[in-house]
């Protein structure tokens, strides 16, 4: 933009420059990129975090629904096929059982609940030993640890026999 001012009958043009020049809009799209790569690691690790709290919150509602209702609840974690129950699990999908008789098999009106950690958490999965995880009613269960992975990152959810379930980063 060129301004033309008229001073003491002398003509002075000014050039006035308006916006960013190119060296200006490279830096900032450079700092931008590095501050994306640095938070990358994190990002995915929160994913994986999300996945693992919400596997942990499922097993607490198992866990306290048993205490409550006084019956066994069961979570299956991988391909169970057994009283009933006969379900081939992908490694993202688990199902809560209402065993309300607590005879281990699926009767028809038991309440099956199925959660699948892939609508949120895209790109993790998991793997268990044992496959199905049981709380009776006062809150006990069998021991077992489930593996999530997502690429390299892992994160384990162990609950033990005397109920207590929780969220580490070693084995």
């Amino acid at each position: 933009m060129k301004l033309l001012l008229q001073h003491d009958s002398q003509d002075k043009i000014i050039n006035e420059s308006v916006g960013f020049t190119l060296v200006e809009l490279l830096i900032v799209i450079a700092i931008t990129g590095i501050m994306l790569a640095l938070a990358y690691p994190q990002l995915r690790s929160s994913k994986l975090a999300g996945a693992a709290d919400m596997i942990y919150y499922d097993l607490q509602f198992a866990r306290m629904q048993a205490i409550t209702n006084k019956n066994n609840f069961r979570v299956f974690l991988g391909a169970v096929d057994t009283g009933g129950c006969n379900h081939a699990l992908d490694g993202h999908t688990y199902i809560i059982h209402n065993d309300t008789d607590s005879d281990s098999n699926c009767d028809a009106g038991e309440e099956l609940m199925t959660k699948d950690i892939g609508d949120s958490f895209d790109g993790v999965t998991f793997t268990t030993s044992p496959n199905i995880a049981t709380y009776n009613p006062v809150g006990t269960s069998n021991a077992g640890t489930i593996t999530l992975t997502e690429g390299a990152a892992i994160k384990y959810v162990k609950f033990s026999a005397t109920g207590r379930i929780r969220v580490s980063d070693a084995p």
